[in-house]
């Protein structure tokens, strides 16, 4: 038997017991979409129409999936990428560099926030009712509400961190930008040597310690979301993997 807590490999398997059979199916416009687009250079009208109600569902479930995993992948990338400046002798300024990773980072976490709770609402909204209505109340509800009012929280109170016009802005990074514009200016100023050492002082404070605010947050949530999904997957699968299928997603 499988891991019974394996969600993404459940996923799969239902994606190659309903979907693939579909596509298979429905070869006729699947190649016709292909020429479009390969050989046509013509974008594709919409959405692959998959033609079973089984498909139907399980290619919503995958849609939300993907989009978490998506967001998730480039919040923990930036723990790869705050440690590393690899644009030495271009105009890139490692300042800006830093603040474009942790504030871009600041925004990737409200998007994946937003994607864990739309994707729980999508759930409820197929699960709700019949079979499901006690996982449902058991796992999701409390689920939402935990995000809505508490998983997220501690990321929010960072320090030096606020938002301004929907984007977040650390205030140490901005002023250790003007401490390297500063520096970058100067060179025929007599303090150009004071500024120096200052800025470089000071960049490798901040930068370290942005460095281990994302290592120590990725952990927190990359253990969230492991639960989270442990939660959501005894209403989706049973005990064995398969797919639960609500009344009106089965074929008759």
């Amino acid at each position: 038997m499988e891991n019974p807590r394996d969600f993404r490999k459940a996923v799969h398997k239902a994606f190659v017991e309903y979907v693939i059979p579909d596509i298979e199916g429905n070869m006729g416009e699947a190649s016709a979409r292909l020429r479009d687009i390969v050989l046509e250079g013509l974008a594709p009208s919409g959405p692959f129409s998959a033609s079973t109600p089984e498909a139907i569902h399980i290619g919503q479930i995958m849609n939300g999936v993907f989009a978490i995993d998506e967001i998730l992948d480039r919040v923990l990338d930036a723990e790869v990428y705050i440690r590393r400046f690899p644009y030495s002798h271009t105009r890139v300024a490692k300042v800006r560099h830093l603040r474009h990773v942790y504030e871009n980072y600041w925004n990737d976490v409200y998007i994946l926030e937003e994607r864990l709770k739309r994707f729980l609402k999508t759930l409820v909204d197929l699960y709700a009712g019949g079979d499901w209505k006690t996982p449902v109340g058991q796992n999701l509800q409390p689920l939402c509400k935990h995000i809505d009012n508490k998983a997220f929280k501690p990321f929010a109170k960072v320090r030096g961190m606020h938002v301004h016009e929907g984007t977040y802005i650390d205030s140490d990074l901005r002023r250790l930008g003007t401490l390297e514009y500063l520096f970058q200016t100067s060179e025929s100023e007599p303090w150009y040597d004071a500024i120096g050492t200052l800025y470089r002082i000071d960049y490798d404070r901040i930068r370290s310690e942005r460095t281990r605010s994302i290592r120590v947050l990725n952990e927190s949530i990359r253990k969230f979301v492991e639960q989270y999904f442990s939660l959501v997957y005894p209403v989706i699968f049973d005990d064995y993997g398969n797919m639960r299928l609500p009344p009106q997603f089965r074929s008759p």
